[in-house]
């Protein structure tokens, strides 16, 4: 049991109001980007592109946070 325990993963620091805002702004900016399918349209939309745009996001978020925060933890 106490080796089950010591293999889980730490819990990072809760988001503040401020990261919160940052995320709810950089989706809103990014609404085309993010959910819109992968397609090779006139205005392509790749992998590449979106995860652009998360880490701009990421990027925001982590000059105004407490803790540094990792794309996945902003996705979230």
């Amino acid at each position: 049991m106490a080796e089950t325990l010591s293999l889980r993963k730490k819990r990072s620091v809760n988001f503040s109001h401020e990261e919160t805002a940052l995320i709810r702004e950089g989706v809103m900016k990014f609404d085309k980007v993010l959910t819109k399918k992968f397609s090779s349209g006139s205005t392509p939309v790749t992998k590449k592109i979106q995860d652009g745009a998360w880490a701009e996001i990421t990027e925001k978020v982590n000059s105004v946070g407490r803790a540094c925060r990792k794309i996945d933890d902003v996705k979230g």
